[in-house]
């Protein structure tokens, strides 16, 4: 199995820092007591008192998975060998946090959808920050039928961009009640999305004025849009419906750019790149959107297979003034390493084998 160097210390807690801080602390108060108290009887209650607080005080530090699991072992150590046992552990401690490094195979785990029994908390948590956790698809496989509805069910508070392809591998499962369940679970999804729509759209027949109920109607129709539940024949319905939504505001603010803003962004989602291109050189001027020609530029590049010229339009793009929104940067970013036959031209790690 590959090991990642370059993720050494990404993951280490404070907490971990924090404990061996302790452990620094509590093996200089061991060794004093004893060289204090002569008694042996004392000397062991005292130390299993710094062990008691010891414990105390992991329960209370936020700790990985695997950080918590050494920690128990260690205070194994503590316990049987007084005076030395806190300061190998704090050793230990030290040298773990040091000398720290990442498998592939544990990165890819941590992009996994979990699902907590008994919590709706199940998909706002880290991998590492709880160990009872199952893969939802490995849920779906048990035969535990009130962990599948209840799995089901909690995956609507999820806010993952995969919820609805979840959703649809579920409908082919062999069991009818997880069928039932996700169907019944799609079916509510959808209805939410067009109460939305239809909410935003009262509104703005009875008031047509206000720029803020425009946005949340596009972001209603764009969110729809995205959802991944509706069909092509659909999505083509839907989306000539947002477009008459857009034309109509664009001639009750006809120099507000958001409306262009839309439009462009609507043609990105049907792939119509010189429509989109058109759009976005309409707002080369405007600074919260002038990333957009670049954007759709090389949108367009890469559908076109133009590899080479993408890389470079990428390099051009970071080296402008011209700022890359948060979430297109590691996609510039890659772009930027590519060549003609598709990969990554590069000697970084991260790069060429993520």
């Amino acid at each position: 199995m590959r090991v990642t160097r370059h993720a050494r210390h990404f993951d280490v807690t404070a907490g971990a820092w924090l404990a061996a801080a302790v452990s620094l602390l509590f093996a200089a108060l061991d060794a004093l007591q004893i060289i204090h108290f002569a008694q042996l009887g004392i000397c062991i209650w005292l130390h299993l008192l710094l062990v008691f607080m010891y414990y105390v005080l992991l329960k209370f530090v936020s700790l990985r998975t695997e950080d918590r699991i050494s920690a128990g072992w260690l205070q194994t150590l503590m316990l049987f060998f007084p005076g030395i046992g806190f300061a190998a552990g704090a050793l230990i401690w030290i040298g773990m946090l040091i000398y720290r490094f990442r498998d592939d195979f544990y990165e890819e785990y941590e992009q996994y959808v979990y699902h907590t029994p008994h919590s709706l908390e199940s998909y706002h948590i880290n991998v590492e920050a709880e160990s009872n956790r199952t893969p939802v698809r490995e849920v779906l496989m048990s035969s535990d039928h009130t962990g599948k509805k209840e799995a089901l069910f909690s995956l609507l508070d999820y806010e993952g961009h995969n919820k609805v392809e979840l959703f649809h591998e579920a409908l082919r499962n062999n069991d009818p009640e997880v069928v039932h369940y996700a169907a019944t679970s799609l079916n509510y999804l959808n209805e939410q999305y067009i109460r939305s729509i239809k909410k935003w759209t009262q509104l703005l027949q009875q008031n047509d004025k206000s720029l803020e109920t425009w946005q949340e109607l596009f972001n209603a129709y764009r969110q729809y849009l995205e959802s991944r539940l509706l069909t092509e024949e659909l999505a083509i319905e839907v989306r000539h419906a947002f477009k008459l939504w857009i034309a109509r505001g664009k001639l009750q603010f006809p120099y507000e750019p958001r409306f262009i803003a839309e439009l462009c962004h609507l043609a990105r989602m049907e792939r119509d790149y010189p429509a989109a291109i058109r759009w976005a050189e309409q707002l080369s001027d405007v600074k919260d959107y002038e990333y957009l020609v670049y954007l759709t530029t090389a949108e367009g590049m890469y559908a076109e297979g133009k590899l080479e010229h993408l890389s470079e339009f990428a390099q051009l793009w970071l080296d402008s003034e011209v700022e890359v929104p948060h979430e297109y940067l590691p996609a510039i970013q890659f772009w930027k390493e590519m060549k003609e036959q598709g990969v990554p031209q590069t000697d970084h790690f991260f790069i060429r084998y993520r």
